[in-house]
C-alpha cells in the first residue's frame, strides 16, 4: 500500500515537472542531478545525525540522573526537617502549656494587685477624711469625699460585687456623717443671716454671706452620685412629679415646711378648711420675700459648680409649691362632700397656679397645684360643679323679666344686644 502511494507521488510529481511537451524530458538530467543532490545532502546530515545522537541522550541521561539525585536529597532533608519540627513541636507543647499557666498566674495576681490597690486607696481616702475631720479642716472633707466618689464612678459598672458594694457603703457612711456635719453648721449660718425672712428687711453680715455661699458649696458637692441615689419614699403619686432638691435649697427649705406643718396642720387656728387662700397666700409671700436672695446669693454658686441648668428661684419655688400640693392633696377628698367648701378651694388653687405662672413665671413643665385637681375623683367633682354652677347661672339670667330687653335705646344700638347676652357669653 505504501509504495503504491509512493509511485503514484513520483508520478504526480514528474508530470508537473514535464507535462506533456516530448522536448522537455531534456530536462530530466537536470531533475536526477538536483534530486542526487538532495539525497546526498539528507545521507550526509543522517550520517551525522546518528554520530551525535549517543551523546547528546547520554548527556540527557546524565541530567535527569543527577536531578534525582538531587531530589531524594531533598527529600531525605525533608524528611529530616519535618521530623525535626514535629518534635520541637511535641516538646513546645509542654512549655506552651506551662507559659500559659503562668499567664494566667500573672494576670490573677495583677488583678488581685488591682483588687488590693482600691481597697488601699478607699482606706487610705477614708484615713485622711478622719483626720481632716479631727482637724476641721473642712475644705478638704469635701475634696477627699469627691475623690472618694470619682473611685466609686471607675468601679461603677465593675463585675466585683464585693469591691463595689464596699465603696458605695464607704460613700454613704461618709455622706451621711459629712451631711450631718455641714447641715448643723449650714442651720447656724442660716440663723446668723436671720433666715428666713419673715417681713422683716435685714441686711446680713459680710462675714455670714460667706460662709452661707461656702457652706452652699459645700453641700452641692457632698451630693450622692446618681447610681446611689435612694429610691424616694413618696406618699402619694402627686409627689413622683417632684424631682429632689439639691441639698442646699431642701436645707432652705426646711424651717419654712416646719412653719407651715405648724400653722397649717392640726389643730391650729390658722388651719382652716374655709380659709385655703391663707396658706396659698403664705407661699406666695415665702417665695416673694425670698427670690431675690436666692437669686444672688445661691445662683452664683451653682454656676460656679457647673449646675447652670439649675435654677435656684425655681427649686426653691417647686420645694413650696410641694407644700401646696401635699396640703390640697389631703384636704380635697374630705372637701368634696361639701359644696361651697370644695368650690372656693378649687378658685384658689386656680388662682394661686395663675399668680405662680403670671408673677413669679413657675414653668408650665414644673409640677403644679392643677395635678391635685385633675386626679379622677376630684376632677370628676369638679366637672359637676362647674355644670351645676353654670345652670344655676344661666336659670337666673334667664328668668330675669328684663332679660331679653336691649341694652340701650335702639336708636344707639343697631345689633340690639339684650341684657342677657353679655351674662350668658360671660358664664360660657
Amino acid at each position: 500500500m505504501e509504495d503504491t502511494d509512493l509511485k503514484q507521488n513520483v508520478v504526480y510529481k514528474l508530470n508537473l515537472e514535464f507535462g506533456k511537451d516530448i522536448k522537455s524530458i531534456e530536462k530530466s538530467h537536470d531533475l536526477y542531478k538536483k534530486l542526487q543532490e538532495e539525497k546526498n545532502s539528507i545521507e550526509k546530515s543522517l550520517s551525522l545525525a546518528s554520530s551525535e545522537v549517543p551523546s547528546k541522550v547520554s548527556a540527557a541521561v546524565k541530567g535527569v540522573e543527577d536531578t534525582s539525585l538531587e531530589i531524594n536529597r531533598l527529600i531525605d532533608k525533608f524528611d529530616a526537617l519535618s521530623s525535626a519540627v514535629g518534635n520541637q513541636l511535641t516538646n513546645s507543647e509542654g512549655i506552651a502549656i506551662q507559659l500559659q499557666e503562668y499567664i494566667d498566674k500573672i494576670d490573677l495576681l495583677e488583678r488581685t494587685l488591682a483588687y488590693l490597690q482600691c481597697i488601699k486607696t478607699i482606706e487610705d481616702i477614708s484615713k485622711s477624711l478622719e483626720s481632716s475631720l479631727a482637724e476641721k479642716d473642712d475644705l478638704k472633707c469635701v475634696e477627699l469625699y469627691v475623690s472618694l466618689c470619682s473611685q466609686n464612678k471607675v468601679l461603677q459598672h465593675s463585675k466585683c460585687q464585693h469591691l463595689v458594694s464596699f465603696v458605695s457603703d464607704t460613700v454613704h457612711f461618709w455622706h451621711n456623717l459629712l451631711k450631718q456635719k455641714f447641715s448643723t453648721e449650714f442651720e447656724a449660718v442660716l440663723k446668723a443671716i436671720k433666715w428666713p425672712f419673715l417681713n422683716v428687711v435685714a441686711t446680713p453680715p459680710p462675714d455670714a454671706l460667706h460662709r452661707f455661699q461656702l457652706f452652699t458649696e459645700f453641700l452641692l458637692k457632698l451630693q450622692l452620685p446618681e447610681d446611689l441615689l435612694p429610691q424616694p419614699v413618696v406618699t402619694s403619686t402627686l409627689l413622683t412629679d417632684f424631682a429632689p432638691l439639691c441639698l442646699p435649697i431642701s436645707l432652705l427649705i426646711r424651717p419654712l415646711r416646719k412653719r407651715f406643718l405648724f400653722h397649717f396642720y392640726g389643730t391650729r387656728q390658722t388651719n382652716r378648711p374655709d380659709k385655703p387662700e391663707w396658706f396659698f397666700t403664705q407661699i406666695l409671700t415665702w417665695i416673694r420675700d425670698h427670690e431675690k436672695f436666692v437669686s444672688q446669693w445661691v445662683q452664683p454658686v451653682l454656676n460656679m459648680n457647673n449646675m447652670h441648668p439649675i435654677s435656684a428661684k425655681l427649686e426653691m419655688m417647686r420645694g413650696l409649691v410641694q407644700l401646696a400640693v401635699e396640703k390640697l392633696h389631703s384636704e380635697l377628698p374630705h372637701l368634696k362632700y361639701d359644696d361651697t367648701l370644695f368650690s372656693h378651694t378649687v378658685d384658689e388653687t386656680l388662682g394661686f397656679h395663675h399668680e405662680l405662672r403670671e408673677s413669679f413665671g413657675y414653668p408650665s413643665s414644673q409640677p403644679s397645684v392643677i395635678g391635685v385637681l385633675t386626679q379622677a375623683q376630684i376632677f370628676v367633682k369638679w366637672i359637676h360643679m362647674e355644670k351645676k354652677y353654670a345652670r344655676e347661672k344661666m336659670d337666673a339670667i334667664l328668668s330675669s323679666d328684663t332679660a331679653w330687653l336691649p341694652l340701650g335705646t335702639p336708636e344707639l344700638d343697631e345689633l340690639r344686644v339684650t341684657e342677657c347676652a353679655l351674662p350668658t357669653a360671660a358664664v360660657l
